[in-house]
């Protein structure tokens, strides 16, 4: 049976149908610019798990359009591959089947799948609401007594780092490294909910939820790594400058005039240029005028980079290429890659990997796992989560105010979580 795209009014909450997608135990929810997706996987089962990805074929697209015809609201992603790339590069990645979707701006909700998909997801949508009506709703706040919050690094082991890596910049070793710690562990109640209220309360561009037998993230992400379409044109928009009093009425002046901040984007813009420039037509890579954003609580700097990406080069074998993200490595890459190996004193994990998907129609997007709680799933349902935060480190930072500048990128989590 051939799948198809339904449209329907559901009879129960938004939230309720988010509850009841993140009871599968392979389910990832994406924000894609005004569409909030969930993908969902008839086999729940991995498709790939491991470090050698880039050459993989995770589907055939087919060279025929599909029999329904496409209109301005039909959903960026059906079905396809869904995937989390570790800082070290592996890959989890699995396939949906299935999918449902919800257009903000009109309210209106979709489900790509067969007739069978279709049916059986508002069956689940209805039993699943009558289950959880007669229980008390776990809210959003995290645990702190369960497990006390510890840090990796102290303020002033921080500090002391980025004195560290200011040494080595003065010594011409590196120009710039992104160094990051962690806080943890939180047990966090809802998972589902707590990452609805992140979302509501700090809006981010490039949020997931994601969910699998072995792992947990809530993700609040507002920077894109890579995005791709069918034309093969490639974009990426790094950001690189904080400013963390968006009350203040001279903050976008202060971010904008400030060298340091400045030359903190040209460095990582410059390193995206040779990324994309290394999966591209030749003299088709450019970039457009420096921004400042708003992203939640806190003004970013940021840039756009785009290209055409070769016709002999696959869009896995991009992202491998391009990959770690220039944002939150420093320069030059390989270098600032082995310093923080050394100085930071947890692994990574997610944090600062990727987040992505290949749809079958050629459209692929790919965020940078920032702002985001990782962990897994306990057994009551509860997730022991933690929090990784970083800046990057020039020649003129000053150690205390980078040591703010990380704990104000995650204030607005700790906010959800009540701590």
């Amino acid at each position: 049976m051939e799948p198809q795209l339904h449209s329907w009014t559901p009879n129960l909450s938004t939230e309720a149908i988010w509850e009841s997608l993140s009871q599968e135990s392979f389910c990832a929810i994406l924000d894609v610019k005004d569409w909030r997706i969930g993908a969902l996987s008839s086999t729940a089962r991995w498709w790939y798990q491991g470090s050698e990805w880039q050459h993989l074929s995770p589907f055939k697209v087919p060279e025929t359009a599909f029999h329904f015809q496409e209109h301005e609201h039909t959903p960026p992603f059906l079905e396809g591959l869904l995937a989390i790339i570790s800082f070290d590069g592996r890959l989890h990645g699995w396939i949906a089947d299935h999918s449902i979707a919800h257009h903000k701006p009109t309210n209106r909700w979709y489900c790509w799948g067969t007739n069978a998909q279709f049916h059986k997801l508002l069956s689940t949508f209805s039993s699943n609401h009558a289950s959880s009506s007669t229980n008390k709703r776990k809210d959003s706040r995290a645990n702190p007594v369960a497990n006390p919050i510890e840090h990796s690094m102290t303020q002033a082991q921080y500090e002391q780092t980025v004195k560290t890596v200011q040494e080595e910049i003065r010594n011409g070793n590196v120009y710039q490294i992104n160094l990051a710690h962690q806080i943890g562990p939180y047990t966090i109640e809802n998972p589902l909910a707590t990452w609805l209220k992140l979302t509501d309360d700090n809006p981010a561009r490039h949020a997931c939820f994601w969910k699998t037998p072995s792992e947990m993230l809530l993700c609040n992400s507002p920077e894109l790594f890579l995005n791709f379409d069918a034309s093969r044109s490639v974009t990426s928009l790094p950001i690189k400058g904080t400013h963390t009093d968006v009350g203040n009425p001279e903050a976008h002046v202060e971010l904008w005039e400030s060298p340091k901040e400045r030359a903190e984007l040209t460095m990582i813009v410059d390193m995206m240029r040779n990324d994309i420039s290394s999966i591209s037509e030749y003299g088709s890579v450019f970039t457009e005028d420096r921004k400042i954003r708003r992203c939640g609580d806190l003004l970013h700097a940021e840039q756009k980079v785009m290209g055409q990406r070769r016709a002999d080069t696959s869009i896995l074998e991009a992202v491998h290429a391009c990959f770690p993200p220039a944002s939150v490595t420093g320069a030059p890459k390989k270098s600032a890659l082995s310093y923080i190996q050394t100085l930071e004193p947890v692994n990574r994990g997610w944090y600062t990997g990727s987040f992505g998907f290949l749809d079958i129609r050629g459209h692929s997007t790919w965020n940078v796992i920032i702002r985001t709680l990782q962990g897994k799933q306990n057994e009551n349902g509860s997730m022991t989560a933690h929090l990784n935060i970083g800046a990057g480190i020039v020649y003129d930072s000053e150690p205390e105010s980078e040591w703010f500048e990380t704990m104000a990128k995650g204030r607005a989590i700790e906010r959800v979580l009540g701590q």
